[in-house]
C-alpha cells in the first residue's frame, strides 16, 4: 500500500470531506474559553475513531489522509491506532511510514507502540529479529504485554510466508524460548490473566497439544473468584471457543457429542459462564459430515436458546443451520431459519442498523476490529448462494414428487 506516501489528491479529498461530514457531528456552539491542548490533541484520535466506526467505514487511505491534515494534533494514540489498522490490513509498508512519521514529529512511543512493533515483526516473518530486539532492550523479566505478542503467527499472505520460510527456529523451539523467559504474571487480573491463558491455549493447540491446552484452561477456570464481571466472563468463554474450534476439525455426530460434553463441562465450572453465538457456531461446525446435520443443528439451536437466551443466535449461526438443512434436504427447517433471519433484519433496520450502534459506542471506547469489520458483505454473499441452493433443491423435490405421481398414475 503506497497511499501513505502521496499527497491528498482531489478525489481522495472530496471522499474524505464527505466521510468527515457524515461521521463527525456538527460541533456545538463555540465555548467562551478555548479548549485545553490536551482536549485538542485528543480530538484527532476521537475523530479517527468516529470515521472508523461510521456506517460507511473509512478506508485506511482516508484515515491516513485525515491524520496527515492535522500535524499539530498527532499523538502516540493516533499513530498507534493507524499502525494497528495497517498491520491488520497487512500493509507493512504503511507501518514503516507511520513509525517514520512518529520519529519526524518527535513523538515518543509508549508500551502500545512497542507491542505493535513486535506484532509487525512477528506477522511479517521476523520473529527472531523481534525477540533479539526485545531481549536486548528490556531487562528480564520481559513485560507481559510484549511477551504475549510473540505467540502470534505470521499473517497470511505470500510475502509474509516467504519471509517466514527463512526462520531459524521451529514453532516448538520458539515456544520453548518463551517458556524459558516467563514474564511477571498478575493473578486474577481481567486485563492480563484471561488474555494470557487464551494466547497460551491457542499456542498449545497449534503445537498439537490439545490435552495440555484443556488442562491449562480448566485449572484457570477452577481458580477464578466467585464473582466475575461480564467482561471477564466473556473472555473466559473466548478461551472455550478456542478449544471448541479445535474440535470442529473433526466432523461427525460422535465428534459433535464429544465437543458438546467438553463445552458443558467447562460451562458448569462457573455460574457466570454463558455461551455466545460464536460458541454455538463453532460447536455446530462438528456436524458438517453428520447424516442428519440439519435436524441435529436445529434441535441444538432450539435447546441453546431455551437454556441460554436468544443471544446465542446470530447471522452466522442461522446460516450454518440453514446450510445443514439444505444438505439434509429439510426445507421445512430452512424455511423456519430463513424467516427468522428476515425478521432479524427488519428489527435491525428499525434500530438504525449496526453502523449507528458502532458510532454511538465509539464515542466512549475503541471497539475491537472484529466488531468494526463484521464481514457482513461476505455473509450476505454466502446467504445469497445458500438461498439459490435451497431454490434448486425445492425445484428438484417438486420434480421428483411429480415423477412419483406420474409413475403411480401409469400403474393404475
Amino acid at each position: 500500500m503506497h497511499c501513505a506516501t502521496k499527497a491528498v489528491n482531489g478525489s481522495n479529498l472530496s471522499e474524505l470531506q464527505a466521510l468527515v461530514t457524515a461521521a463527525i457531528p456538527t460541533p456545538n456552539p463555540p465555548r467562551t474559553c478555548s479548549p485545553s491542548p490536551l482536549e485538542a490533541r485528543n480530538a484527532l484520535y476521537t475523530n479517527l475513531l468516529r470515521l472508523l466506526s461510521s456506517p460507511h467505514t473509512a478506508s485506511l487511505p482516508i484515515l491516513l489522509d485525515y491524520h496527515e491534515l492535522h500535524p499539530g494534533l498527532r499523538t502516540a494514540r493516533s499513530y498507534n491506532l493507524l499502525i494497528s489498522l495497517a498491520i491488520r490490513h497487512v500493509a507493512y509498508g504503511t507501518v514503516q511510514f507511520l513509525l517514520n512519521g512518529m520519529s519526524v514529529d518527535k513523538i515518543p512511543g509508549n508500551l502500545e507502540t512497542q507491542k505493535l512493533k513486535i506484532r509487525w515483526f512477528v506477522r511479517s516473518g521476523h520473529w527472531e529479529h523481534a525477540w533479539l530486539q526485545v531481549s536486548t532492550t528490556h531487562p528480564l523479566p520481559i513485560p507481559l504485554a510484549l511477551w504475549l505478542e510473540f505467540f502470534h503467527g505470521v499473517k497470511k499472505g505470500g510475502l509474509a510466508n516467504r519471509m517466514d520460510a527463512t526462520r531459524t527456529h521451529s514453532p516448538q523451539a520458539r515456544f520453548q524460548i518463551l517458556m524459558q523467559n516467563l514474564p511477571t504474571f498478575i493473578s486474577n487480573d481481567v486485563k492480563t490473566s484471561a488474555r494470557t491463558v487464551h494466547i497460551l491455549v491457542r499456542a498449545m493447540l497449534a503445537l498439537d497439544k490439545p490435552q495440555s491446552a484443556l488442562t491449562l484452561a480448566t485449572r484457570y477456570f477452577n481458580g477464578l473468584p466467585q464473582h466475575l464481571g461480564t467482561h471477564w466472563a466473556k473472555q473466559c468463554v473466548g478461551i472455550m471457543d478456542v478449544l471448541i474450534a479445535s474440535e470442529a476439525k473433526k466432523r461427525g455426530l460422535l465428534d459433535f457429542y464429544a465437543a458438546r460434553r467438553k463445552l458443558n463441562a467447562m460451562l458448569a465450572i462457573h455460574p457466570s459462564f454463558r455461551p455466545t453465538s460464536n460458541t454455538l457456531f463453532l460447536l455446530l461446525g462438528t456436524l458438517r459430515q453428520a447424516k442428519h446435520c440439519g435436524t441435529v443443528s436445529w434441535h441444538t439451536l432450539s435447546k441453546f436458546k431455551t437454556r441460554w437466551g436468544p443471544q446465542v443466535e446470530d447471522l452466522r449461526v442461522r446460516r450454518r443451520v440453514a446450510s445443514y438443512a439444505v444438505i439434509e434436504r429439510r426445507l421445512d427447517i430452512f424455511d423456519k431459519v430463513f424467516e427468522e433471519e428476515r425478521l432479524s433484519r427488519l428489527r435491525e433496520c428499525d434500530q438504525g442498523g449496526p453502523g449507528r450502534r458502532h458510532l454511538a459506542q465509539a464515542k466512549s471506547r475503541r471497539m475491537p476490529f472484529r466488531e468494526l469489520f463484521p464481514r457482513r458483505g461476505y455473509e450476505e454473499r454466502l446467504w445469497n448462494s445458500l438461498t439459490m441452493r435451497a431454490l434448486k433443491l425445492r425445484l428438484q423435490l417438486r420434480a421428483e414428487a411429480g415423477g412419483r405421481v406420474s409413475d403411480v398414475d401409469a400403474r393404475t
